[in-house]
């Protein structure tokens, strides 16, 4: 796992003063080794940061280069099927100096140029500089697992591993729309909150021609759709997630499990004693928190099924110094709290484990979410008139029916259309008293999607939004200001595309029961306490900390501040909210953590 950067198209001078002044703020990404490469033509500059997993020899040393044929590359991430594609390579007629993946990854780009994109199985964000072609390939994998940000502006192309490469630029401004989806959805999709910088998509690569000046975008992979006959077979979903354990253990440094006790993570360690042949390390992250001590029970019992080495670790109550000392690390602000313990987990492995496997990905894949049992009620409420829908919801509190990451209100169903994204945080009445200045308002419309499967939909929608958005994001963040790489082996390219290809809703999730295929294939492993447990979730309770008149004056301090972008009387409506008994913590959360963003990045 490491830390990429580039520029192209300036001089020389400009382009290593840019890499130079730049590398040392993604240094934790990669502490292990630093480079920095000129092209011939010094027209492209690549600079990268190492955090060495595989073959720590100094052979692997980026950016990597075949002279012979000009072509560079820098590489964040790890290509999972490597071995695979090298002996295909090997076959070809091409030797291998080093025993990683970069110089397959290279060599695989050498071949078969751009079709290398669609044969790569893993977490990655990359860039090849081919300069007998003169162009810069910036390519991001499957899932948005690993980021990549750029910025083409006055003919010159910039990227890298992280937002803030860019937010010393002369020209950074804050983008008023993307500030309105930030508080609409709580993330801004394949974009930034900076004018001109955009994320790479995932499953997308970008072409840029330097000396033609043109750059292109293209899709090498997107969600498979439902083949005409689907049919899921747990035997064959049980299979390719061994395969991908397997290729995920793979490392040449230490390597540990997140086990919160739950289905997903749980699965993984039961999975991992048969694959396999080290001694398998799990960690749990406990509070005083009656949940915590629950989830941290159901993690020693399975330790204890399958004989790992359990370290229990405890995050201390925060203090609003650490608070805002956890937020103020993060280059770019979500509206999700799970952040705050997140981080604390990952600084408390540091030092421990230099690789860390988690069961992210297996809500989506699964449906493992409650929105998505909500989505049937909501299929069923969908033929009645509005009027009925109202009534029902006059008998019955709304949260019954529908919850908040469902994104779905009675209020707002509408005959004949299916609503997936509608507003999680701040709807547009909201956001137009959220603002001191009007004009900073701009309306996002509800995006409204019809299909005869709507949990699949609605599976598709967080896998392709809430997942890279929010979860991966958080995630990479977390794990790489820790300097700790995390897999997510839920995540590999055959499960997914099997189990989108072959699903229908009601493999999933029924009104009574979620996780129907995931409980079926764990069934063998899991004892039903497990099995059956409540899902809960893992966030920062910021209401409790807001009864205390400390962190209360600290936080209303911050978002009525003379620089403030948001209303007082609407700061003052959430916060008398709060006292009533409303919990709007994510709300005051999501508004802090921008605040706390513009502030330290002068935006």
């Amino acid at each position: 796992m490491c830390g990429i950067l580039g520029i192209v198209g300036r001089g020389f001078e400009q382009n290593n003063n840019w890499i130079k002044s730049n590398i040392s703020k993604i240094s934790h990404r990669g502490p292990d080794d630093k480079g920095i490469w000129n092209s011939n033509d010094q027209l492209v500059c690549f600079g990268h940061t190492r955090l060495s997993i595989i073959d720590l020899s100094s052979k692997n040393h980026q950016p990597f280069v075949d002279e012979e044929r000009k072509v560079s590359l820098i590489f964040n991430g790890e290509i999972y099927n490597y071995l695979d594609l090298r002996a295909q390579l090997e076959n070809l007629g091409y030797r291998f100096k080093t025993n990683g993946d970069t110089e397959v990854l290279l060599k695989s780009y050498i071949h078969w140029k751009e079709d290398c994109f669609k044969k790569i199985e893993g977490m990655f964000s990359f860039s090849i500089c081919d300069e007998k072609r003169k162009k810069v390939f910036l390519v991001r994998d499957q899932y948005g697992q690993k980021p990549l940000y750029y910025k083409y502006f006055n003919q010159t192309l910039k990227f890298g591993s992280e937002l803030q490469l860019f937010l010393n630029d002369a020209d950074s401004k804050l983008n008023i729309n993307n500030l309105n989806k930030y508080l609409y959805f709580g993330f801004v999709k394949h974009n930034s909150l900076i004018d001109n910088v955009n994320q790479l998509p995932p499953g997308h690569f970008l072409e840029f021609n330097y000396i033609k000046n043109t750059t292109q975008i293209y899709a090498y992979w997107k969600t498979p759709q439902r083949i005409e006959k689907p049919q899921l077979d747990s035997v064959e979903i049980l299979e390719l997630l061994k395969n991908s354990l397997k290729k995920q253990i793979r490392s040449d440094v230490s390597t540990g499990f997140l086990l919160s006790g739950g289905v997903d993570s749980s699965l993984l360690v039961a999975l991992a004693s048969e694959v396999s042949q080290k001694k398998i390390y799990t960690f749990n992250v406990s509070s005083n928190e009656d949940a915590s001590k629950i989830e941290s029970k159901n993690a020693m019992l399975v330790s204890n099924m399958y004989n790992t080495k359990h370290i229990n670790l405890t995050i201390d109550k925060f203090d609003i110094t650490s608070f805002f000392e956890i937020l103020e690390k993060f280059d770019e602000p979500i509206i999700d709290s799970s952040v705050i313990p997140t981080f604390s987990i990952y600084n408390k492995i540091k030092g421990k484990c230099k690789v860390v496997i988690g069961g992210d990905g297996g809500d989506e894949i699964f449906g493992g979410y409650k929105h998505f049992q909500n989505f049937l009620i909501y299929d069923f409420l969908n033929s009645f008139s509005k009027s009925t829908i109202k009534l029902i919801g006059k008998f019955f509190n709304k949260d019954f029916f529908f919850h908040r990451k469902g994104s779905m209100y009675l209020d707002l169903i509408k005959s004949n259309e299916r609503i997936i994204d509608i507003p999680n945080y701040f709807n547009n009445q909201e956001r137009l008293k959220l603002f001191k200045d009007k004009e900073l308002f701009y309306e996002n419309n509800i995006e409204k999607n019809i299909n005869e499967d709507i949990v699949i939909e609605g599976m598709r929608n967080s896998f392709e939004n809430y997942l890279p958005e929010d979860i991966l994001f958080k995630i990479d963040r977390c794990s790489m200001l820790n300097s700790i790489e995390a897999r997510t082996p839920y995540l590999d390219k055959k499960l997914v595309d099997y189990i989108f290809k072959n699903s229908i809703g009601k493999d999933h999730v029924s009104f009574l029961n979620r996780r129907k295929v995931q409980k079926k294939i764990s069934k063998p492993y899991l004892p039903n306490k497990i099995l059956n447990q409540k899902k809960r979730g893992f966030s920062f309770n910021l209401n409790d900390q807001l009864k205390d008149r400390k962190w209360k004056n600290e936080i209303y301090y911050i978002l009525t501040s003379k620089d403030c972008l948001f209303s007082k009387n609407y700061i003052d409506h959430l916060f008398k909210m709060h006292t009533i008994g409303h919990n709007v913590s994510e709300k005051i959360f999501g508004l802090l953590f921008f605040e706390i963003w513009k502030k330290k990045y002068k935006i």
